[in-house]
């Protein structure tokens, strides 16, 4: 029964050949224009999740709290401590200058 499907599909096609490619041709343009037109990405991930939820709604006053998107974090290293210490008070000094691009420079040191 489905081999019997199988072969009319494809003798039809093979017997039309010109109109099925060119009705494949005008239904691929079609679906990528409706692609193009309907379909859209949004890669933040915070409207993903509905802000009205509880941890979400912590989540967003967190954020608003700490303004962890304004912030920059530049991570020293050297051969030892103490230049690594040097490199980044002088960092920050070099930074505490630039008051155009930095409200405010802090040096941390982490181990």
């Amino acid at each position: 029964m489905l081999t019997r499907i199988v072969v009319s599909i494809v003798r039809a096609c093979t017997r039309f050949a010109i109109l099925v490619v060119v009705l494949s041709l005008v239904l691929a343009v079609a679906a990528g224009f409706y692609a193009a037109r309907h379909f859209a990405i949004n890669t933040d991930i915070n409207t993903l999740i509905s802000p009205d939820l509880d941890w979400r709604k912590r989540d967003i006053q967190f954020e608003q709290a700490f303004d962890r998107e304004r912030l920059i974090l530049a991570v020293v290293e050297a051969p030892t401590p103490e230049l690594t210490s040097a490199a980044a008070k002088a960092l920050a000094e070099k930074l505490k200058g630039d008051t155009k691009h930095f409200e405010s420079v802090t040096a941390a040191r982490f181990r």
